[in-house]
Parts: C-alpha cells; sequence; structure tokens
C-alpha cells in the first residue's frame, strides 16, 4: 500500500508495550499501524485523543485540543441524549479539522457464530460499529 503511494518504508514489528515505549509519550516514529477495538458507546474511541491520555501512552499522536477535552468532559456528565449526541458530533468535527490521526484503511470485521446455539446473538451492522465505539 505505501508503496503505491510512493512511500519507502522500514518495517519494525514491536510487540503492544515495546511499541507504546517507543511511541509514547516520546512520538519517535514517522508512521504506526495500530488499532482499536471499541464497544456502542462512542466515548469508547473518542477518551483517546483527549490530552489526559498523552502520559498514558493511549495518545500515539500526543494531540491536544482544550476544546476537545472540555467537550469529552461534558458529554460524560450529560444524561439528555440528544444534547450528548451534540457533543459527540461537535467532538468528532474537531477531530475530523484537526486530523491527529490519518486512517489509510478500515480492516475488515469477520464475526463467526452458531445460531442454533447462540440464538439471541445479532451482529453489529458495519455502519454502526464503524462509527460507535463501551464507556471507558
Amino acid at each position: 500500500m505505501w508503496q503505491q503511494a510512493g512511500i519507502a518504508i522500514e518495517l519494525t514489528p514491536l510487540e503492544s508495550d515495546a511499541l507504546t515505549a517507543i511511541c509514547c509519550p516520546a512520538f519517535d516514529f514517522d508512521i504506526i499501524n495500530w488499532g482499536w477495538g471499541a464497544g456502542v458507546d462512542p466515548a469508547s474511541l473518542l477518551y483517546i485523543a483527549t490530552t489526559a491520555e498523552i502520559p498514558t501512552g493511549v495518545s500515539e499522536s500526543g494531540y491536544s485540543n482544550p476544546e476537545y477535552d472540555a467537550l469529552y468532559e461534558q458529554q460524560r456528565a450529560t444524561v439528555d441524549r440528544a444534547e450528548r449526541i451534540k457533543l459527540l458530533h461537535q467532538m468528532q468535527e474537531i477531530l475530523l479539522r484537526d486530523l491527529p490521526y490519518l486512517i489509510p484503511y478500515y480492516a475488515d470485521n469477520v464475526e463467526a457464530y452458531r445460531k442454533d446455539r447462540l440464538p439471541a446473538l445479532s451482529p453489529i451492522p458495519k455502519a454502526f460499529s464503524a462509527s460507535m465505539g463501551a464507556s471507558r
């Protein structure tokens, strides 16, 4: 993929903790291929971009935006669903504007289960799972 874009890379596979020790918070890298999993609450991914996560190593980008941080805290305390959705959309708009992460692709998520043994299980629709993420 990178070669097709004219970018020469040298791959260095690392165990998760070793990668975190190098990248965060020293930010001594050019590109990281990293992934996150999430539940049904978008805050489970949106917390990653808060300033508070820089020293923990969760924020690989070192992104810091006081407006974003304030909205994150506000949405955590908001019980009105419509108001919380507005706050979450504002946070997403900030991330789209500031681009602390450039995501070159989304991997396919493959799920398999036996309906005869798990009749109540239903898969999460792709559009839902790609835009939502359990609360931290």
